[in-house]
């Protein structure tokens, strides 16, 4: 039985046998609430003590849960919480479907890694706590205009492509790129760029290892991956690990990716506006914080240094500390700055060397 305090797993099962089989995996880890059925589960999310961090769906047929009522209730009102979809051969076609009515976050297929769920769900746990989603639909916005950036090694596609969408609309700038290289590049010289499409096979480094890189250099750029090959596997590596947006299968149609770039675009103005919140509320403790540490440093050494010299050296010193420019503050920093037993017994000693 998980401890108290455990993340919670609503799992949404058709075959018996998976739902025990689930329990013997991650009963020890998690909170697990099993349905059989959608509404059954439907009636017990508005009465759940707490929001379940994940919803994992273990099915019969995985095509059936494209009208699902629970995933479509998730995406609608309960955002947050992360939907897994494990399934025995699911075929591309479904995870693109998938996909684009956000129906799902992970997908994977059996057999199944137990640590590697175990590994997604208490991610979302921890990334959730402290957050909220507050999806910006805002359509106008001071400032240069956004880019989309299209990597693609077949270069006449591209521009073509390229043409047909700024035809087509006054909202955003289309750049592109022949390779992953190339759209490195771009990216250090353009800082406006909010989504980057990529084809996964060119030469040299391929879209998904492209996509992967700009998750943790650029997390704020939405990420398509887009490929005219049925690479299942690739695809759902790419949801699962690189964390895309979507799969954009080849041909493109530049109808539907301008209803897609919209979409990311929306997502992009989501995450800027989440990430400025979290550094917002960073640095207000961080003042909060250092305030405090000025306040000690000076009540432990004025007395000492200031009687001795005459003048008030160690207010003129903290001051100037101050004006140091550092880089944005970020949540990590704040946890690993909070105030210890051991900081205060280090300005205490120094007060006394001081003394």
């Amino acid at each position: 039985m998980a401890t108290s305090g455990a993340a919670e797993i609503l799992l949404r099962y058709d075959d018996d046998q998976d739902r025990q089989h689930f329990e013997t995996l991650f009963a020890s880890d998690f909170v697990i609430h099993a349905f059989a059925t959608d509404q059954g589960a439907l009636d017990y999310l508005p009465s759940a003590p707490t929001i379940p961090t994940a919803i994992v769906l273990l099915p019969n047929r995985a095509d059936d849960y494209l009208e699902s009522s629970l995933l479509a209730q998730a995406r609608d009102h309960h955002p947050r919480i992360l939907k897994i979809l494990i399934g025995d051969a699911i075929a591309l076609n479904l995870l693109v479907k998938l996909l684009d009515h956000q129906l799902v976050d992970r997908c994977f297929e059996q057999p199944v890694n137990p640590d590697v769920i175990r590994s997604h769900v208490l991610t979302a746990a921890l990334t959730r706590e402290g957050q909220t989603f507050s999806p910006d639909t805002s359509e106008a916005h001071e400032g240069p205009k956004p880019a989309i950036l299209i990597v693609d090694d077949e270069p006449t596609a591209t521009r073509y492509l390229s043409r047909q969408l700024e035809r087509m609309q006054d909202e955003f700038r289309v750049l592109s790129a022949i390779s992953a290289e190339e759209a490195q590049l771009v990216l250090q010289k353009d800082s406006d760029v909010a989504v980057v499409m990529t084809d996964q096979r060119m030469p040299g480094m391929h879209g998904k290892e492209l996509l992967d890189e700009l998750r943790q250099s650029h997390p704020t750029i939405v990420r398509i991956l887009t490929s005219a090959w049925g690479e299942v596997d690739v695809a759902m590596d790419a949801v699962n690990e690189g964390r895309i947006f979507r799969y954009q299968k080849k041909p493109w149609n530049a109808a539907e990716l301008l209803s897609l770039f919209r979409k990311a675009l929306v997502q992009h103005r989501t995450l800027v506006s989440a990430r400025d919140r979290s550094r917002s509320i960073a640095e207000q403790q961080f003042a909060e914080l250092r305030q405090q540490r000025r306040a000690r440093l000076l009540e432990h050494l004025n007395e000492r240094v200031d009687g001795f010299t005459g003048e008030p050296i160690t207010a003129d010193f903290l001051d100037a500390l101050a004006t140091v420019r550092t880089l944005p503050a970020q949540p990590p920093h704040l946890r690993a700055s909070r105030e210890t037993a051991l900081e205060h017994d280090l300005v205490r000693d120094f007060a006394g060397m001081v003394g």
